[in-house]
């Protein structure tokens, strides 16, 4: 069963503690805290955690039986 929701994160505390090279790292173990050790990350959103603009971002959690992949929401 495939299960979809929106969910708002802001990364204005983990930017700022967080040297730019290490973001991903950061945000991917943030993420797999809130939903699960098995996450796929999308390539749009990849851009946006590495570039140094809003860091409000709006995901788009799809739960399958396998994995949670994880999408930048417009």
């Amino acid at each position: 069963m495939v299960e979809e929701r929106i969910v708002k994160i802001n990364l204005r505390k983990q930017m700022k503690l967080v040297p730019k090279w290490k973001r991903k790292a950061t945000f991917t173990r943030l993420l797999r805290e809130k939903f699960g050790e098995k996450i796929k990350i999308d390539q749009k959103l990849n851009e946006k955690i590495w570039s140094d603009k809003n860091p409000k971002i709006r995901l788009k959690i799809i739960r399958d039986d396998k994995f949670n992949k994880v999408e930048l929401a417009e």
